[in-house]
C-alpha cells in the first residue's frame, strides 16, 4: 500500500525572497568587482572543454549547448585564446596555384 506524501504547507511572503545587505558585500559599487575567470557552477563543462581541446587528432570539434546569451561563446573564446597564447605558433602554409 503506497504511503501518502506530506501535504505542502504555505510559506509566508517574507520567506519567498532573500534580501541581501549591501554593506555585507564589502564593496562600494560593482566597479570594485573583478571579472570571473569562469562561469560559476560549470566545472564539468570546463573539464569537457579542456578534454576536447586536448584531442590532438583532426576531425574533432567542440559543441557547446545551453541557453542563448549565457556566455558560451565568450567563455570558449577566452579559454582558447589563453591556450593559444601559451603554445608555440604553428607554421604557416601557403598554397599558390599557377604562380
Amino acid at each position: 500500500m503506497p504511503s501518502n506524501p506530506p501535504k505542502p504547507t504555505a510559506l509566508p511572503p517574507e520567506q519567498l525572497t532573500y534580501h541581501c545587505d549591501p554593506l555585507s558585500l564589502g564593496i562600494d559599487s560593482s566597479d570594485d568587482l573583478q571579472p570571473l575567470d569562469a562561469i560559476p557552477g560549470q566545472e564539468r563543462a570546463l573539464a569537457a572543454i579542456d578534454f576536447g581541446v586536448e584531442v590532438a587528432g583532426r576531425g574533432f570539434n567542440l559543441f557547446l549547448m545551453g541557453p542563448e546569451g549565457s556566455g558560451k561563446q565568450g567563455l570558449l573564446m577566452r579559454l582558447l585564446e589563453q591556450r593559444a597564447a601559451a603554445e608555440d605558433t604553428p607554421p604557416d602554409w601557403v598554397y599558390v596555384q599557377d604562380f
